[in-house]
Formats: C-alpha cells, structure tokens, sequence
C-alpha cells in the first residue's frame, strides 16, 4: 500500500494545527483521528474546518495533560478508538498511518509506542520557524517514516526466534513470514524468508508426517540464508551456520520422506523418535517426552524384527524355525499372539538368539527380565496412558538414556548403516537447529 492511500489517520493535536492541516491536506483521509488535551482541544476546529472535515470524519481522543497517568491513557484510547475507525471503513494493511508531530513529547511518545505495536506506518511533518516562532508554509514536507518492523524486523524477530526454538513452528513460521513481507533490506528479507520456509518444513516433521516433507524448500532455505550472510556483516557466522544446519536437515528430510512412503521401519525413524522426545523434555512436556520413548523402545523391536521379514501386525510364524516359535511360545505364557506387543517383540528376538532381544531382556534381578521394565511401567501408569501420575524430568531423562546407551551397543545389528558412529553423534544429525541472536549489537 502506498502511503499516499492512507485512508486513516491519527494525529497528536498541540497548540500548532498548521503541520496537521498539511498532512491532512496531502493524504485527504475518510477518517481522522485528533489525540489532544484538554487546553489543546479547543484548536480542533482549526484543524476541521479547513480541511473540510465534518464531525462524522473526526474521532476526538482526549486525554489529560500529565505525562505520569496519561501515557498508559492515551495508548488506551487510541487503541479504542483506532479498532473502531479500522472496523468501521474495514481497513486493510498499510491504511492507517500515525503522525506524531503535534501536542507535547509525552504525547508524541505515547502515540510513537502505540502505532508501532500495530505495525502502522508513521509521519512527521518537518518545518522551519521564523523568527516569530511561527512555521514557514513553504518550508513544510511530509517526511514518512515507515514502521518499525518494515525498517528493520527487530522487533517481532526475538519473539520468532523464541518460538522457533521451543519449536513451536506455526507461531514462529506467521511471525517470520510477516517479517518478511515487511522487510526493506534484502539480506533480512531472504533470511526471514528462509526462516519462515524451515518453520513450515520442521512443523511438519515434529508432527512425524514425513510424507509432506520437501528437503528442496529446507535446500532452497539454506541458499537464502547464505545469500544473506554474504550480504551483511550482521550475525554472518550465525546465519551461515543456519544454511549448513538446513543442508543437512534437508539430507535427513530425505531420507525421512522415503521412510514415510514405504510405510516401513528404518532407523533414521528410530533417530527421530528420540530426538523428538528430547524435544518434549527440554519443554518439560514429560509426558509427551516418555510416551515417545515408549514408542521408540517398541520401534527397537520392530526394526530389528524386519530383518526377518516379520511383520508384527500380523505374525507370520513360519519366519522363524520351529524351534524357536516353540520357546517363544513357552515364554509368553503359552500364547502366540494376533500381534506383537513392545515385549512380546523382544521375547520373541530373544528366544531367536538375536543381540538385540538377548541386550533387551537382560533386564531384572536374575538377568533375564525385560530391561526397560520399569519405564514402560511409568509410562503405562501416567495421565496419557493408563493412570493418574505425571511423569517427571528424571524419570524421563534416565529412560532416554539408557535405551540410547542399550541401542548403542546393538547398533551394528540395528543400523550397519551409521555403524561407526556412536547414537549420540548420530542423534546430532537429526537435531533441530536453535537459532542465535543474529541482531545483537556488536561488543
């Protein structure tokens, strides 16, 4: 919108209505909006009248001449009064524009904080006096100003960093997005776009739904974010860590997207699992955090059972010998079952010979129990599984680190893939980046 399509306006009324007459004059506004005191409110008219407003065009805001109680009033008022103006002519982005030029410094302040919380752009009107003090017509210019966010994006960008690092990444990605169709600077408009596109992209892969992954946006967010690092020296190192962190995740975002198509175990799925907990756990979201462990564990034995071809919705039993089937049998209670439970997987790997069932029923006092008896238990006995008790911080942390310590010791079984790597270095591909304090200003 350009400014000459202002179709609101709000203006600080002092004892000078010459620069607001001018700028009414300039935009020619359906609406205007007069902040005054009550000593200055007297110079409304002079304002009206030779700009032709009628009384329906004016919305007077008065607010008492003390700058200690009418700061927060004036803010209060105007704010009123701007919805109703907005709702009213049903104003779009970029119709409504502030002009602080009159009325005291208090006043001009209040209204300055105001508008740029509302994203408005704001005026001023520059002029030279004469020695009578009075201004010179002819010297008088509207100078624009812009807004807040449009100059610079400062400050939506701390509260979309924040968000985008507790990972809530619909609320950071509409923040990013909205800095981005603001930004004047070419550097801070590819790196909030880029910022905006990652948001979209790990929103989706937080909620686990890999198939809707594109690792070209995430690629293509990572070319933005270089070509913003090269073009300002502000939080280079930063941003150009963000463009390799993209590239990488875009790697991992393929690999998940294929997962997510076949429908299938794999162990980048697993990798995932755990970092998505740790999510949860940094958040304090425990339950969340073990309900994921939970499935990770199951996923453990689901991925190990994949290397028989067995499928454990729906147990083919002659994948295995007889022999074996027979002491699964046996150790489950005399029951083969219609589908394979978290334990009955491993029991079932374990009466195989398999590493992975053999580590994973190593657990209890003779050595042969399940080994993560107890945090299954918890999980099973908390608000979002079956029970009434909250999960805590050091419950969930001590789960998440033994099942990465147990699946490290089975991982060549697991994933000859990334053997050579130990989990937690693993784990660090798949990790979300967190975003640094890109505009801090230099020591």
């Amino acid at each position: 919108m350009k400014e000459e399509n202002y179709r609101a306006l709000s203006l600080t009324l002092g004892e000078s209505p010459e620069p607001l007459v001018f700028t009414i004059r300039k935009y020619k506004p359906e609406a205007v909006m007069l902040i005054c005191t009550p000593a200055s409110r007297r110079f409304v008219n002079e304002v009206a009248a030779p700009c032709g407003l009628s009384p329906s065009d004016i919305e007077i805001v008065e607010v008492d001449d003390s700058a200690e109680k009418a700061s927060a009033q004036l803010v209060d008022r105007f704010y009123n009064a701007y919805r109703r103006i907005a709702d009213r002519l049903n104003l779009g982005a970029g119709e409504f524009a502030a002009d602080p030029t009159g009325g005291r410094k208090w006043m001009s302040a209040a209204l300055t904080l105001a508008a740029s919380h509302l994203n408005l752009d704001m005026l001023y009107v520059d002029v030279k006096y004469g020695p009578d003090r009075k201004p010179d017509m002819d010297t008088m210019r509207v100078v624009p100003l812009g807004n807040a966010y449009r100059q610079s994006g400062l400050f939506l960008f701390d509260r979309a960093r924040k968000m985008f690092n507790e990972y809530d990444f619909k609320e950071s990605g509409e923040l990013f997005e909205n800095l981005h169709n603001e930004a004047a600077h070419s550097h801070t408009h590819d790196l909030f776009h880029c910022l905006a596109t990652a948001s979209a992209e790990l929103e989706k892969w937080d909620l686990f739904d890999y198939r809707k992954l594109k690792p070209e946006k995430l690629r293509g967010a990572a070319r933005e974010a270089e070509r913003s690092a090269a073009s300002s020296a502000a939080g280079r190192n930063e941003v150009e860590n963000l463009a390799e962190c993209f590239r990488r995740m875009a790697d991992v975002a393929e690999t998940l997207k294929n997962t997510g198509d076949k429908n299938t175990p794999h162990p980048a799925g697993l990798f995932d699992l755990i970092e998505n907990a740790g999510r949860r756990l940094k958040r304090g979201r425990y339950d969340d955090a073990v309900a994921r462990l939970y499935r990770a564990t199951e996923y453990v034995s689901q991925l190990a059972l994949k290397k028989y071809d067995f499928d454990t919705k729906k147990p083919g039993w002659d994948k295995f010998d007889r022999a074996v089937v027979d002491e699964f049998e046996k150790i489950n209670n005399g029951v083969l079952p219609g589908k394979i439970s978290l334990e009955s997987g491993f029991k079932l790997l374990n009466a195989a010979g398999d590493p992975v069932g053999q580590k994973f029923m190593s657990g209890g006092k003779d050595g042969r129990g399940f080994l993560f008896k107890g945090n299954t238990t918890s999980r099973n006995d908390s608000l979002l599984a079956h029970g009434f008790q909250p999960c805590t911080e050091k419950m969930v942390t001590g789960y998440r680190d033994e099942l990465v310590k147990a699946i490290g010791e089975c991982l060549d079984r697991l994933a000859p893939e990334y053997a050579g790597d130990g989990v937690e270095r693993i784990l660090e591909r798949f990790r979300f980046p967190l975003i640094q304090d890109i505009f801090r200003p230099a020591p």
